[in-house]
C-alpha cells in the first residue's frame, strides 16, 4: 500500500517520501533475505503523543481505500470496528542498544537465522535509523491484525510496530501464497 502513498490526500510531502524510502529499504534489504513465497511489508504513519496505533493504522487503511476509490461499504464497519492489541517490547531502546540486532534476529523466523539474513536486519535498521532517527519503542501485535491482509499481504503471520520520534513504522510479515 506504501506504493500509492503520494495519491493520498491526508499525507504531506515528506512523509510520502519517507514512506516510500522506508518501503524501499524494506523490499532491499529484508525481503532479499525472505525465502520463496513470504515478504515483509512496511509501511509509514506520522503520529502525534497519542499511542492509540490502531486510529493511525485505521486512517491510513481509509485513505487507501478513498485512493483507490472501491466501494468500502463492509470493510470500512470493520475499519471503524478495528482493535488491534499491542504488547510494548521492553528490552530494545535502540537499534544500537547492546544486542538488539541480535534479539530481533532470533525473533524473526528462521529464514533470518544465517549471515545473510543478520547483515540484511543490521543493513534494515541503519537504513531506517539513517532517515526517521533512533527508535523510541518497539511493539508486537499480538491480537486483531488479521484485517491488514485484506489491505498489505494475503496471510499476515507477524506485525511489529517501530516508533520513531514523530513516525510509526510498521513491518507486517507473512505470505502472498
Amino acid at each position: 500500500m506504501s506504493k500509492e502513498a503520494y495519491t493520498f490526500e491526508n499525507i504531506n510531502g515528506k512523509t510520502a517520501y519517507l514512506v516510500g524510502v522506508v518501503d524501499t529499504i524494506c523490499d532491499e534489504y529484508l525481503v532479499s533475505a525472505c525465502p520463496q513465497y513470504t515478504i515483509v511489508e512496511a509501511d509509514l504513519f506520522e503520529i502525534d503523543e497519542s499511542q492509540d496505533f490502531n486510529k493511525y493504522i485505521a486512517a491510513r487503511l481509509k485513505e487507501y481505500l478513498q485512493s483507490i476509490g472501491g466501494d468500502a461499504g463492509a470493510i470500512e464497519d470493520k475499519i471503524n470496528k478495528m482493535k488491534i492489541e499491542f504488547e510494548k517490547e521492553t528490552d530494545f531502546k535502540s537499534f544500537q542498544a547492546p544486542g538488539f540486532i541480535m534479539s530481533m534476529y532470533e525473533h524473526m523466523p528462521e529464514y533470518m537465522h544465517g549471515r545473510k539474513g543478520h547483515d540484511a536486519f543490521a543493513l534494515f535498521c541503519e537504513g531506517t535509523e539513517y532517515y526517521l532517527g533512533k527508535p523510541i519503542g518497539f511493539y508486537r501485535a499480538t491480537k486483531g491484525y488479521d484485517i491488514l491482509s485484506k489491505f498489505y499481504i494475503g496471510m499476515i503471520f507477524e506485525v511489529i510496530l517501530i516508533e520513531f520520534e514523530g513516525y510509526l513504522l510498521m513491518l507486517s510479515r507473512g505470505t502472498s501464497e
